[in-house]
């Protein structure tokens, strides 16, 4: 099952069925999400969303932070609705990873950094919550891709163009 609001052919010939998005989440055992954080796309799963899901549903966000209320996640993972959560991405992240806070620590033995986030320290801190780094990128096709395209547009720009890869603002 699937949910998009432009279904392609591509999809359905690899055997997907689209369906409402409400659909979607009363008949899903196992949700992901793939899409853009849009301002028709923020918290797409909040309450309501959550109250039409299957109780012991597994969600995983894949895509951006945003797409998620984190609050209205962590209350369904209290009642169970939510029987496990797994995110590379998380609302609440900004600030949190890739910090050098060894020289924040206004206090001798302090173990609590001045930006500590204690809605993204409870989520993760759950057993059935994994969170993991957002590294799609990292693998090694996507690097060879990112490096064949630059040099690509590299040769492109040199010349003087034509450009292949070209972003209208």
């Amino acid at each position: 099952l699937a949910y998009d609001p432009f279904p392609n052919q591509e999809m359905r010939d690899i055997g997907a069925t689209f369906v409402s998005f409400e659909e979607l989440l009363g008949r899903s055992d196992v949700l992901t999400l793939h899409c853009p954080l849009t301002p028709g796309t923020h918290h797409l799963i909040d309450e309501a969303a959550i109250s039409l899901m299957r109780p012991g549903v597994m969600l995983m966000n894949v895509s951006r932070g945003g797409l998620i209320d984190t609050p209205a996640v962590i209350d369904a993972l209290d009642t169970r609705k939510i029987g496990s959560f797994g995110a590379d991405v998380l609302e609440c992240e900004q600030g949190s990873f890739f910090n050098d806070l060894s020289a924040e620590q206004q206090h001798p033995g302090a173990s609590m950094p001045v930006n500590w986030n204690p809605r993204l320290s409870g989520l993760v801190a759950r057993p059935n919550v994994i969170v993991t780094p957002h590294t799609g990128f990292l693998t090694q096709e996507a690097l060879n891709d990112i490096a064949t395209t630059t040099e690509a547009n590299l040769f492109e720009f040199s010349n003087g163009g034509p450009y292949t890869n070209v972003v209208e603002a």
